[in-house]
């Protein structure tokens, strides 16, 4: 008998332990808490955070200057009610520094969470630093002329900012207050947008956009088009698409740059509770007149992208050709540029291998397909291939909400038939890869069109090309947000910060593709968007192999996400590019930044 009740009390010393912890942080002064209950962990949980939020803006309300005058709300509200709102954005994303006491397990949970008042300034700290990373994002997107990313980082960043207790004490690393310098920034950057009219074929009308009057490499964008606001449409190395309805007049036309990216947000659960709590800023430079002066790309400085690639091609003597030798490809591409514009795909087949009429075909089914303007064509030689480049056309979906616009390159054999058609990496991209004259052309030229080829084949679900290009043993890491606000322990909360989880998975290479299989299914479209990137390669003993970095950009029809893919390609048999490690990452880490080929 007296061993039982020796054994019952060393089941109950924790319960008593745990009791007295509670009450002794109760009693402090040092500590704010709340506790929930609920039948589940994760509900009782919810509800300490928002007893335990309510306090925490008690707290800071001292702090937080005109909140009430930032946060978007129906109907009048106080400042203690406005601040308690904006802490709810730390509360569902960024309260990692609370701690967690689970005093009775379910179904009748009982869950404690405190937080020392010394450590509530943490709570801001983390949110600062992520003002001044995404304004720093927005400064490198705009030595590219990305100017979609430019707006997004910056917004972003403002929304963020405005939800700081101390938001106008808050300085760049040069020292601008950045409550008055990001929208100045933005403005800016709205005002030196230009829009020109390019051509207009019955309601489809062709724009071309420029920053400082050089084409911007991306560009997201809504208008009125005679019934009401569109959906996101993207532009692409300074070529827009407006489709307009019936009978509207093309004249006096005007486009809306996109700079919130609401959606795009839901990738990023702090960023997207911020952007839904704050007040929209309304940015009426955002708003831009399309000229009335048609003229057509080729008149146009169209080649100011275009010749940063055409320098680098015309330095590398594979790039040289004889009008001769050009003649049987233009002969071609004309055949194929009429048919696609009559829609009399069959009739282009003839000029197509079998593989490459399969690529084509999948092409135009893709996304109701169209060629925007009379292309100026640029054609390079790479062995027995010819490359030409780059045709630009425009890509809609029936139950999706953007427009794309893609430059497309045609790839011959040595029989001059087409045999590979793909998505350009985009001027910008593609004339940093050619320009690095430390690497072999014929290597320059590969990675080139490998990346193209990489990108084409997620867009146009080629099962059979991805699974060609991985080497049977490779090392292929994927990665997915997900969200949650529960740990079992302090451990797990010290791996998962942010409450912004990434569920990596490795696959072996079968297992890869046949998640990509159910992925293809389960989606109208998916397409990809590089930018940024970083080609390395190894030591000289292993021969044609590089390291390549990338930012990616991931949408489709029911995911997005954004992060840094790695791949280490292996191009020593220059005809089969193989994918010996696949990785990504939503972020640099803070420790090793990107994985590399030094990491593997």
């Amino acid at each position: 008998m007296r061993n039982k009740l020796f054994c019952l009390l060393l089941l109950l010393l924790p319960l008593f332990s745990l009791a007295q912890s509670v009450e002794t942080i109760k009693s402090s002064p040092d500590y704010l808490w709340g506790e929930g209950w609920g039948e589940s962990i994760r509900e009782a949980d919810q509800m300490a955070l928002q007893t335990l939020v309510s306090k925490i803006s008690l707290s800071v309300e001292n702090a937080f200057v005109n909140v009430e005058k930032e946060v978007a709300v129906n109907g009048v509200m106080d400042a203690s009610t406005a601040i308690e709102s904006v802490m709810k954005t730390y509360s569902q994303a960024t309260l990692t520094n609370t701690d967690q006491i689970v005093v009775s397990q379910e179904p009748d949970a009982q869950v404690f969470r405190y937080v020392r008042r010394d450590e509530v300034e943490k709570i801001f700290e983390g949110r600062k630093n992520k003002v001044i990373d995404m304004v720093g994002l927005a400064e490198k997107a705009l030595e590219k002329r990305k100017i979609d990313d430019v707006l997004r980082y910056y917004y972003w960043s403002f929304c963020l900012l405005r939800s700081l207790p101390d938001a106008n004490n808050v300085t760049s690393m040069d020292g601008a207050v950045l409550m008055t310098w990001i929208p100045n920034r933005i403005n800016e950057v709205l005002s030196n947008l230009k829009v020109q009219k390019s051509s207009v074929d019955e309601d489809f009308v062709t724009i071309y956009i420029t920053y400082n009057d050089q084409p911007v490499a991306s560009l997201d964008y809504t208008y009125f088009d005679g019934r009401g606001y569109t959906n996101i449409y993207s532009a692409t190395d300074g070529i827009g698409i407006m489709e307009m309805q019936p009978g509207v007049s093309k004249q006096h036309l005007k486009i809306k740059c996109e700079y919130e990216y609401a959606g795009e947000a839901q990738i990023d659960k702090e960023i997207a509770t911020v952007v839904e709590v704050m007040k929209g800023r309304n940015f009426r430079s955002a708003y831009i007149n399309v000229s009335d002066e048609s003229l057509s790309l080729k008149a146009k400085d169209a080649s100011l992208l275009a010749s940063s690639v055409e320098d680098a091609v015309l330095s590398m003597d594979a790039g040289q050709f004889s009008k001769n030798d050009l003649a049987p490809y233009k002969k071609v591409m004309e055949k194929v540029i009429g048919c696609i514009k009559a829609k009399d795909y069959h009739s282009a087949e003839p000029y197509f291998t079998e593989n490459g009429a399969e690529m084509f075909r999948k092409l135009l089914n893709y996304g109701n397909a169209r060629i925007l303007e009379e292309p100026d064509l640029s054609y390079l030689r790479m062995g027995d291939e010819v490359l030409c480049r780059s045709i630009p056309m425009s890509f809609s979906f029936r139950n999706n909400t953007r427009k794309f616009v893609e430059n497309v390159t045609f790839t011959f054999d040595a029989s001059q038939k087409i045999n590979c058609v793909a998505f350009g990496l985009g001027e910008e991209s593609t004339a940093d890869i050619l320009n690095r004259d430390s690497y072999s052309e014929q290597a320059r030229m590969i990675l080139t069109q490998f990346l193209e080829n990489y990108k084409t084949a997620f867009a146009l679900k080629r099962l059979d090309y991805i699974q060609s290009i991985f080497d049977d043993n490779a090392l292929i890491i994927t990665g997915t947000e997900v969200k949650t606000s529960v740990y079992k322990n302090n451990e797990e909360r010290a791996r998962f910060m942010d409450n912004k989880i990434i569920r990596y998975n490795r696959f072996t290479k079968n297992e890869y593709i046949k998640h990509l299989e159910r992925c293809f299914a389960s989606n109208e479209y998916v397409n990809i968007r590089f930018a940024n990137n970083d080609i390395v390669k190894a030591g000289d003993r292993y021969g044609e192999v590089y390291g390549i970095q990338i930012k990616q950009d991931y949408y489709s029809t029911n995911y997005g996400d954004t992060g840094y893919l790695f791949l280490y390609v292996d191009l020593n048999d220059p005809d089969n590019p193989i994918i010996k490690v696949r990785t990504w990452q939503p972020d640099r880490d803070p420790d090793f930044g990107l994985y590399g080929l030094g990491d593997f």
